[in-house]
């Protein structure tokens, strides 16, 4: 018989755990860019926002932190 395997994902912005029943969250790569603006290949970094944040409407505003404490604008 197969195994069930649960992921918790951690909210980017918030430090939390965002479960399964998290219907509303997200995941977004964003490709890392060289100095000249070209993307990195197999280079990402990864963002997770919970169903709350964007049940609020600050998911723009916390993906602008997120990338401004990480330095890049």
């Amino acid at each position: 018989m197969g195994q069930f395997s649960v992921r918790f994902l951690e909210s980017s912005f918030w430090n939390r755990l965002i479960t399964a029943k998290d219907h509303a969250s997200i995941q977004i790569r964003v490709a890392d860019v060289d100095a000249d603006g070209k993307a990195i290949k197999d280079q990402a970094t990864t963002i997770a926002i919970c169903g709350r944040i964007r049940a609020q409407g600050d998911s723009d505003d916390s993906i602008n932190r997120i990338a401004t404490k990480e330095g890049r604008e």
